[in-house]
C-alpha cells in the first residue's frame, strides 16, 4: 500500500512541477495524503474537493529536475501519526497562533459539522470514544495537489494530476473498503472520476457542498438514500 500510494505521488508532483500551470496566484503548493482514523469501523469514508492548506510545501517548478520521493515519503510517516485527531483537538477553540492569526475552528466548518452528524447516525453513541468521534471514518480529498494558500485548484493544476488522482482514489476506497462514501464535492467535481469509483463496487452518493445547508438536514437525506439502496 504504502509503496504504491508514495510512488504516485512521486510521479505526480513532478509531472505537476513539469507542467506549466496557468493563473495560479501563488507558486506554493501543498500536498496530503488520506486519513484513517485509528478508530475506523468500516462504515463511512468521506470525500472533499482538495486538500486546503496542509505541511508538505513546495514551490512550483521546484521538482523539475530534484525527485519529490524524500519529501513524500515523509510526508507519508507523517500521515500516519495520530490522524484525525486533530479535527476533535480544534473543535470549538478559538486560538491564535504565534502571528496572531485565528486557528482553524472545525466546528464553524459545515464540512466537518456534516461528517459529525453522518457518524452519529451510523454508530450507536455508546459505541463511540468521547471526543474522538471524527477518528472513526476516512477522509481524502478528489485532488491531491492544491495552493498552499488555500482555495481550490484552477483547471490546469486539475488538468496536470488528475490520472494520479483517479488512481489514488480507487486504491484508497479498494484497501479501506468502507461500506459508504460520501463524496462532498457536487457532481461538477465528482464528473471526472465517477467511472473509477463506479468501478470499485462502493455505495456511494454525491452531494452538494454543505454552506448554505443544515448539515443535520442533509445527513438525515444522506443516510435515508444508502439505506434505501
Amino acid at each position: 500500500m504504502a509503496d504504491y500510494l508514495i510512488d504516485q505521488y512521486a510521479k505526480m508532483i513532478q509531472c505537476i512541477d513539469k507542467t506549466n500551470i496557468h493563473k495560479l496566484n501563488s507558486k506554493d503548493l501543498t500536498t496530503q495524503f488520506f486519513s484513517k482514523g485509528s478508530l475506523y469501523n468500516g462504515k463511512l469514508m468521506i470525500v472533499g474537493r482538495a486538500v486546503n492548506g496542509w505541511s508538505e510545501t513546495w514551490q512550483h517548478g521546484f521538482f523539475v529536475q530534484e525527485s519529490p520521493f524524500k519529501m513524500v515519503s515523509e510526508a507519508y510517516q507523517r500521515s500516519l501519526v495520530e490522524p484525525l485527531t486533530w479535527v476533535n483537538y480544534f473543535w470549538g477553540r478559538n486560538e491564535k497562533d504565534e502571528k496572531g492569526n485565528k486557528c482553524y475552528n472545525t466546528a464553524v466548518s459545515r464540512f466537518w459539522q456534516l461528517a459529525k452528524e453522518l457518524i452519529y447516525r451510523l454508530t450507536p453513541q455508546e459505541q463511540l470514544a468521547e471526543n474522538r468521534w471524527a477518528e472513526t471514518i476516512v477522509w481524502s480529498n478528489l485532488y491531491k495537489v492544491a495552493p498552499n494558500e488555500g482555495g481550490n485548484p484552477n483547471e490546469p493544476l486539475c488538468r496536470a494530476q488528475l490520472e494520479y488522482c483517479r488512481n489514488i482514489l480507487k486504491h484508497e476506497i479498494e484497501i479501506t473498503t468502507p461500506q459508504y462514501v460520501l463524496f462532498v464535492t457536487d457532481n461538477d467535481w465528482f464528473r471526472d472520476f465517477k467511472d473509477i469509483v463506479d468501478s470499485t463496487g462502493c455505495k456511494y452518493q454525491v452531494c452538494k457542498r454543505p454552506e448554505r445547508n443544515s448539515p443535520s438536514l442533509m445527513a438525515d437525506e444522506i443516510i435515508d438514500r444508502f439505506l434505501k439502496d
